[in-house]
């Protein structure tokens, strides 16, 4: 006979608002958005890193023309579904299957040098304004 085991549950916003300490080793899980918390039994939920954020994938484009800034760092910030301040997303380019195209891309690519999560965001930072667009994929991490 199998053994369910249920973890503590609920919605990001009710954890958010209740901001429970877990204890050592009691997992909590966020139903909308499919986060999970270990908890250290000090530390509130608010603060607690995620443990495992479902690795959701997004593909994103940076524009080659919303690159703000007049000296560096360039910035452009875009929105990333459900990306939290407190994640360390994985980015990776994605490339044209034209070969030429795809020389371009790294080159460009390889002026990024810093990416910051956010509340539903990262803000890309670069030492030149890419002169291309650049598709990106981004994984929860």
């Amino acid at each position: 006979m199998a053994t369910l085991i249920q973890l503590r549950r609920d919605t990001k916003a009710n954890w958010e608002r209740e901001n429970p300490v877990l204890q050592v080793g009691e997992a909590g899980y966020e139903t909308d958005t499919e986060i999970l918390k270990l908890g250290d039994g000090v530390t509130t939920w608010n603060a607690l890193r995620p443990t495992y954020a479902n690795g959701n994938i997004q593909i994103i484009t940076l524009l080659q023309k919303d690159w703000k800034g007049n000296t560096a760092p360039y910035s452009q910030e875009v929105e990333i579904d459900l990306m939290r301040e407190s994640f360390n997303p994985n980015v990776g380019l994605i490339c044209s299957e034209d070969y030429n195209v795809a020389l371009v891309q790294l080159q460009e690519y390889s002026k990024l040098y810093k990416g910051v999560s956010g509340e539903e965001k990262i803000t890309f930072y670069a030492s030149s304004p890419p002169k291309c667009d650049l598709t990106l994929r981004v994984k929860r991490l």
